[in-house]
């Protein structure tokens, strides 16, 4: 019988990546799938690795071919697949654990002819981030939707975060073209014929970044490289020009400027001498084949550089080109048509040009040293790292909007000490979330910023009808209010069970998963949720394949009611142990409740859902009712890791 899903994976010099990939695809919580293994004339242990896993899991195979490229591969790849739906695995990339699961229920319940969802960006500087390609396509669940109604569908130019109704691809005879790029023709092309197309929001997929000059779209020095990506955008801009309408015309347009002639142009700075004139020659096919009338959403300073490619300007383009690279000399400037930095107001005496500078303020060097919750009040004391001059004569400034919290400052070897009370009423006429801002005044020297918090910092009161919360604003505190949410006052862990006391006597506790999984849910009697640690993990993988890392919502739904809604954790945090998994009860940047899990550290840690050293209540865990309770932050108070 065939299976439900079949997936296709090209490969060829993969031997640092291949074994993960094939790893993430045994993982998958839907089990019903194929994968053709298609060896593109591989010369390392790329292959050796892949006959290993088709020895060890009857659902993976092998074809071999002569190195013809990621097209041609991924076509042989298809035609020895029978699946109800098609999908494509880049052989140094990973799948999140419910890619099939949730592409393949999607397209099964919707009847849609593709279903793509959200991308993780593995960068080598910053780890796991979310594609911005898809970060916007992507940010809500549609289906039975399509580009004419989610334009920027025109930036999702990939094939491998996709899944086919196979009936669809044969119906339309989609095939990749023998090139580099291969991807966009098809992707977009999808989307122009489709009928009906669903998006996920969650990651299906990790999209690896390689070390320079490892992976083809970081090849972009090889005129070879260059000639198809301008194919495969020419490819683009037909079917575009044919099929979409205006709106869909002038983004793609567009973007073309923006990624592909700034790739170009960043290849032909990065070429050899010899191979120059050639990518001039393709930059110039490039830039004619946009049309200048549809470039208009296009960044600023490449619409300039795709002006002068166009107009044959090459100084200015190239120029362009440095200056966006972090070249700032007086000639790139110049050359570029970029406006020098204004030099300061000057004036004249005896001859002498004397610039007269204003002393700019400088970042805030503050740390959160302690935090007591009072009946009526918020108590900070903030340690501010100041020369010893500016110590000796410093003051300081408050405010959160329109309130102006009482501050005392003392002196500090190495600084200055702050003690600032926070009047919860005043606090209670907020109408916005609002950051804490101080400012330090030395003389004609200045510090203000933000006050750093994290999570286990934040606290909050009920006081004159709304619940005040301290949250995360980028890093930094502020504060909100809210007119009605319900609290979990306390954790407690035994027995491997997690015991939720709430503010609420009936009801109940809802750990989310992502969809399709149902949620874990827990009956609120007489206040308290029992959540035993072995239901509260089991049928749930972690999302992130790369750091095998969980987030899940905590929420409640209130007696009679039929939606579910946050939770603030009020108390401290606990932390456990099962297995492999550590498991974490937390608050996120907004005060609320979160449960986390990843994998689990060897030293400290409780077992088997029983706490043990290092597991247990995590850090701070703020009062309510507007009193202090054990949970209240002071100096020396342990944090929660």
């Amino acid at each position: 019988m065939s299976p439900l899903v079949s997936a296709v994976v090209p490969f060829n010099g993969v031997e640092e990546y291949i074994g993960p990939c094939l790893d993430s695809i045994r993982r998958q919580t839907l089990t019903d799938f194929e994968v053709v293994l298609v060896d593109d004339g591989s010369t390392d242990a790329s292959a050796t690795i892949a006959a290993e896993v088709c020895a060890a899991d009857p659902r993976f195979r092998m074809v071999r071919q002569e190195r013809t490229g990621p097209g041609p591969a991924r076509n042989l790849g298809i035609r020895g697949t029978g699946g109800r739906y098609l999908m494509f695995v880049d052989s140094d990339d990973l799948l999140a654990p419910r890619a099939f699961e949730q592409l393949a229920t999607s397209l099964e319940e919707s009847g849609s002819d593709l279903a793509g969802g959200h991308v993780w960006r593995l960068s080598l500087q910053r780890g796991l981030e979310t594609s911005w390609a898809h970060r916007e396509p992507f940010a809500e669940r549609l289906v039975r939707t399509g580009i004419r109604e989610v334009p920027l569908l025109m930036r999702d130019r990939m094939v491998w975060n996709k899944m086919w109704r196979r009936s669809f691809w044969d119906d339309h005879g989609l095939v990749f073209p023998a090139m580099l790029f291969e991807d966009y023709p098809v992707a977009l092309r999808s989307h122009l014929e489709a009928r009906a197309v669903d998006l996920l929001p969650d990651p299906v997929y990790v999209w690896r970044e390689r070390p320079s000059g490892d992976s083809i779209s970081q090849q972009g020095d090889r005129v070879h490289n260059v000639h198809d990506r301008v194919a495969a955008a020419v490819a683009v801009l037909d079917l575009v020009d044919d099929h979409g309408d205006d709106e869909l015309r002038e983004l793609v347009h567009s973007h073309f400027v923006d990624v592909d002639v700034r790739e170009v142009l960043t290849s032909w700075q990065a070429a050899a001498p010899a191979d120059r004139p050639a990518v001039r020659t393709l930059a110039g096919e490039l830039v004619h084949r946009i049309d200048p009338g549809l470039v208009a959403l296009a960044a600023p300073d490449l619409r300039g550089a795709y002006e002068a490619l166009r107009a044959g300007d090459d100084d200015r383009a190239l120029a362009i080109a440095r200056y966006r690279s972090g070249d700032r000399t007086p000639a790139t400037v110049a050359a570029a048509g970029r406006t020098p930095r204004p030099l300061p107001a000057r004036a004249v005496r005896r001859g002498l040009t004397v610039a007269r500078r204003a002393v700019p303020s400088r970042p805030l060097p503050a740390r959160l040293a302690d935090l007591t919750v009072l009946p009526h009040a918020f108590h900070y004391r903030l340690t501010v790292a100041l020369p010893k001059p500016a110590a000796l004569v410093a003051t300081a400034r408050v405010s959160i909007g329109t309130v102006r919290p009482h501050v005392r400052v003392s002196q500090l070897p190495g600084g200055v000490q702050l003690d600032v009370t926070v009047d919860t009423a005043e606090l209670a006429r907020l109408t916005d979330t609002t950051p804490l801002w101080v400012a330090v005044q030395a003389g004609p020297l200045t510090w203000q910023g933000g006050v750093p918090v994290t999570a286990e910092h934040l606290h909050g009161v009920r006081r004159a009808g709304y619940w005040l919360q301290a949250v995360a604003r980028d890093g930094r505190l502020a504060f909100t209010r809210r007119r009605r949410v319900p609290v979990i006052d306390r954790l407690d862990l035994s027995d491997g069970v997690v015991r939720a006391h709430t503010d609420l006597a009936t009801g109940t506790v809802i750990v989310e998963r992502p969809w399709p999984t149902p949620p874990l849910e827990a009956p609120i009697d007489d206040h308290v949720a029992l959540l035993p640690v072995p239901a509260v993990l089991a049928d749930d993988p972690a999302d992130d394949p790369v750091g095998r890392t969980a987030t899940r919502r905590v929420l409640v739904r209130r007696e009679g009611a039929e939606a579910a809604e946050p939770v603030v954790l009020s108390g401290p945090g606990i932390a456990t142990v099962l297995g492999d998994r550590r498991l974490r009860w937390q608050r996120d940047a907004d005060g609320l409740t979160v449960l986390t899990h990843g994998p689990a550290l060897t030293q400290g840690a409780a077992t088997d859902g029983v706490p043990g050293p290092g597991s247990g209540p995590l850090g701070p865990g703020p009062a309510t009712d507007g009193a202090p309770g054990p949970g209240s932050l002071t100096q020396g108070a342990r944090s929660a890791g």
